[in-house]
């Protein structure tokens, strides 16, 4: 894990040029953020805040797939919603830094749905 945070915060660096800060906080976030849920996740970013004070997440959404992904959501019957949104650019924000992806979650969320957009 610690590897994959050290390589995702040089790629943020060197393709945004962003401050090694402001890497390492997006590299956490993205990182680490997709793994956790409810409780975990206000508590994980909690601790950022405390760590990163002052410092807002940047945005890296790749805003040009927006309106063709919305298009091919809607061609499956899903309402893009900013919840929907958000974790479609994790998936691919995690694709970019890793070979293989694991989505795990109960039955009829849409995992084999996301795969298939």
């Amino acid at each position: 894990m610690m590897i994959t945070i050290i390589n995702w915060t040089h790629n943020l660096k060197t393709s945004l040029n962003l401050s090694e800060q402001a890497a390492c906080h997006k590299a956490l976030y993205d990182c680490i953020l997709p793994r956790l849920s409810g409780i975990d996740n206000t508590g994980f970013k909690d601790i950022l805040k405390d760590l990163f004070q002052g410092e807002a997440v940047v945005d890296t959404k790749v805003r040009d797939i927006e309106p063709a992904l919305v298009e091919v959501m809607a061609a499956y019957g899903f309402i893009s919603t900013d919840k929907i949104m958000q974790k479609t650019y994790q998936m691919h924000d995690l694709l970019l830094n890793h070979r293989s992806l694991i989505l795990l979650g109960t039955a009829g969320i849409g995992k084999s749905s996301i795969l298939r957009m």
